[in-house]
């Protein structure tokens, strides 16, 4: 019999989404979350189209990635990814002439329940389809992080 002590313990939730945008243009309205409602992958269904929003199932190390495209009468859009309230990191696709693509990435540690959205920061519309796009993955939870050899 092994001892208790030898068993590695894996508590980890598979956890990964992207999401697009069904229509186009789309509204970008600073302070509101941006509803990427086209769901391409959803494992583990942390992710709400309805509102936009993932909810972490498990405290961890994830990865998120956005980037949108500006409407081609839109002028200058910014975006933010934002962790319960409180902006991480904005894309920026500023736009003279023609559409202009604005990406940004982030590896943050959140607890279980924390939820994270891309919100507008600045600009009137985005192209939307499949030219736009939210993205986040469980890296690794807590649990299987303290708990590997």
């Amino acid at each position: 019999m092994t001892p208790t002590k030898d068993i590695k313990r894996t508590v980890t939730r598979k956890a990964a989404f992207t999401a697009m945008f069904s229509s186009t243009p789309v509204a970008i309205i600073p302070g509101h979350s941006l509803i990427f409602d086209r769901v391409d992958y959803n494992e583990g269904n942390a992710y709400d189209p309805n509102i936009g929003i993932f909810t972490c199932p498990v405290s961890g190390t994830y990865l998120f990635f956005t980037s949108v495209l500006s409407d081609i009468s839109s002028g200058q859009v910014q975006t933010e990814i934002v962790v319960n309230g409180l902006g991480k990191v904005r894309t920026l696709a500023f736009q003279d002439a023609n559409h202009a693509q604005g990406s940004t990435a982030a590896t943050l540690h959140c607890n279980a329940g924390q939820r994270v959205w891309v919100q507008g920061a600045y600009g009137s519309k985005a192209y939307g389809l499949t030219f736009s796009s939210f993205t986040g993955t469980l890296l690794w939870s807590d649990d299987a992080a303290t708990n590997s050899n």
